[in-house]
């Protein structure tokens, strides 16, 4: 036993033998009870400083020291709040061998070392913390350069790099380049974190004019891979910078081009629509609803086709890495006798991505190549698929929009008035019609279904300067016609015949509102090739809604629109009124549901809309309902 040991006594040696194990075996955290430390990776700079984050555990104040254990060591003080947090600057030795800026052959000068801590406060202890120390890199280059096929291309791209925000941001780092040229190169410099951590996240903008047409997409990809582009921000792939080695996000464009023909021949002058869904399909409404084209995918270029009907459109994003399949191509030549074509086989945008199912019917860029280009002809033809409509009616009137059908994709997952008209025609007064060149599809089949219809009505007014009240709608004084001749030619443009008022009134206005009596009803077909698909069906009458408009201070209840709508929207029709010179209003054609009520939604007669009085019915096709007496400011 040494002498040392004699002047400890038997305690004293358990103590030294459990704080040596402690420092060889025990992590910090579980060796204090005081300190708390997170970062495993140490950064040291040029003159040997470096930056660590400690926090204290306990409410009163954490004291101590701190060094890069080894044969220099030098202890940094310390005085960290109690329960917060705190960065602290410690030193290597310029000749301590832990120190990564000497050199020894790994990258960074990776080396591991120990923190050793020496608490003061609040209990004396020693700790050490296993680390590994490497040379700080305060930034790092994010590079790459811009090359594609040179038919349809840009003669400049401009490159932005932005930081990755939901809420968008400008581009102040911007590169201008010659794309294909000995100055297609690019580099951003961006700064890394503490302690060689990553930087923070960007994303790739890249901009070209094509034709005079402006694109935009957003890069995509990884460290010296590019995976096509995206058209907007929310489909990019981040970008962050590490203190290893620069990233490299090279940009990558290809182009689709081919012929248009028809029966006769080549077609010229026919438009080129080149659209791709997003990188993952949306399964949301709200963003189904947010792009280029609802429900299918966003428009990546446009073009048109030559004299000999060749077209090209270029400056599109391409896949290194596989040839994943991404783009539509529609094509239309303008003619009424034939079906606008979407990759040459389907319809419509919705059928050609699947429903935005799947991507088998798409079109891809070549993955290898310096001038990826596919070629996609486009042959135009006519459908010969028909609709035949034999519609029965009941005895009551009907009206010209009782009459009115109409054709919409059936679309999954989306309501049918959420979906755009494909065809739309009058069914004879007997209730025949045939409709021919009808892609092929399955369809939402309307009838007496129409809500958006304006028609001229007379009026007890000569104008209309509740309405016309103010420099936003000067444009549309055209609305209104006092006696029988309009000021404005625009007022004939919009159907408009010289008419004489008839007695009591004393002019014309142009309303948002046409009257159906039928309840509608709607149905869905198979439209295939070579067939004709038949809808029969019965028009029932529609139910009413009757009621009367109050208004104070002697304000004139006359020509107000009374509106009755769904909220739930997609299938039931809204329906509209007009009050007579009484206030009274009836509006017909509803069908069976709870309708909501609105007074003046189209502010003809002033801005006030908020009115006292029943605020919804439950109605059923046939039958007639009033809501009373309703207060209009």
């Amino acid at each position: 036993m040494t002498a040392r040991t004699r002047r400890l006594g038997v305690a004293g040696v358990m103590v030294s033998l459990v704080a040596s194990l402690l420092v060889q075996a025990v992590p910090a955290q579980a060796a204090s009870t005081a300190l708390s430390y997170s970062n495993r990776l140490v950064a040291v700079d040029s003159k040997g400083l470096a930056s660590i984050k400690i926090g204290c555990k306990t409410k009163g104040r954490c004291t101590g020291s701190v060094g890069v254990n080894g044969s220099k060591r030098i202890a940094t003080k310390y005085s960290v709040a109690g329960r917060t947090t705190k960065w602290i600057t410690v030193r290597v030795s310029a000749t301590d061998p832990k120190n990564p800026q000497i050199s020894n052959g790994n990258t960074l000068g990776r080396r591991s070392g120990n923190l050793l801590f020496n608490e003061f406060t609040p209990k004396k202890h020693s700790i050490l913390v296993p680390v590994t120390l490497e040379r700080r890199v305060k930034s790092q280059m994010i590079r790459g350069n811009v090359r594609g096929t040179a038919a349809g291309s840009p003669s400049k791209v401009t490159l932005e790099l932005l930081p990755a925000s939901k809420s968008g941001t400008t581009g102040q780092r911007a590169r201008t380049l010659t794309p294909n040229s000995s100055s297609d190169d690019f580099a951003f410099s961006v700064s890394l974190g503490r302690n060689n951590a990553p930087s923070r996240p960007y994303i790739l903008r890249v901009s070209g004019e094509v034709n005079g047409e402006k694109r935009t997409w957003y890069w995509r990809g990884f460290d010296g891979v590019a995976r096509g582009g995206g058209r907007y921000a929310g489909e990019a792939n981040w970008i962050r910078a590490r203190a290893s080695s620069t990233y490299d996000a090279y940009v990558r464009y290809g182009a689709i081009r081919g012929k248009v023909t028809n029966g006769s021949g080549s077609v010229s002058g026919a438009g080129v629509v080149v659209v791709a869904p997003p990188v993952k399909f949306p399964s949301d409404v709200r963003s189904r609803r947010s792009l280029d084209i609802q429900s299918c995918g966003n428009v990546m270029g446009t073009g048109r086709s030559s004299s000999n009907g060749d077209y090209t459109v270029g400056f599109l994003p391409q896949d290194k890495y596989t040839t994943d399949k991404r783009f539509a191509v529609q094509v239309v030549d303008g003619n009424a006798s034939t079906v606008n074509r979407w990759n040459d086989k389907w319809s419509s945008c919705y059928q050609a991505t699947s429903y935005l199912k799947g991507r088998d019917r798409l079109v891809a860029l070549p993955r290898t190549g310096a001038a990826p280009v596919t070629t996609l002809d486009a042959h135009m033809r006519a459908s010969s698929a028909k609709v035949r409509f034999d519609l029965s009616y009941g005895s009551y009137s009907k009206t010209t929009q009782d009459r009115f059908v109409t054709l919409r994709e059936a679309i999954p997952s989306k309501a049918i008035r959420d979906v755009p008209i494909t065809k739309s025609a009058y069914v004879s007064k007997s209730g025949d019609l045939t409709l021919s060149n009808v892609p092929s599809g399955t369809y939402w089949v309307e009838m007496a279904r129409r809500t958006s219809c304006s028609a001229w009505y007379s009026s007890v007014y000569a104008d209309n300067k509740l309405y016309l009240k103010g420099l936003e709608r000067a444009s549309e004084r055209w609305k209104t016609v006092a006696g029988k001749y309009p000021e404005y030619k625009k007022s004939y443009t919009m159907g408009y015949k010289a008419k004489t008022p008839p007695k009591g009134k004393k002019g014309w206005m142009y309303r948002d509102y046409c009257r159906s009596n039928s309840a509608g009803t709607y149905t869905k077909v198979a439209v295939v090739e070579g067939k004709t698909a038949v809808v029969k069906r019965s028009v029932r009458r529609g139910g009413t809604i009757s009621g009367h408009i109050t208004r104070s201070g002697g304000r004139s209840n006359k020509e107000i629109m009374v509106t009755a709508y769904s909220k739930k929207g997609g299938k039931l029709v809204q329906r509209s009124a007009i009050t007579n010179g009484g206030g009274n209003f009836t509006i017909f054609g509803l069908a069976s549901g709870t309708y909501s009520i609105a007074v003046n939604p189209d502010s003809w007669r002033g801005i006030d809309r908020s009115f006292n009085g029943r605020h919804s019915k439950k109605v059923r096709a046939g039958g007639n309902y009033s809501v009373g007496r309703l207060f209009l400011k």
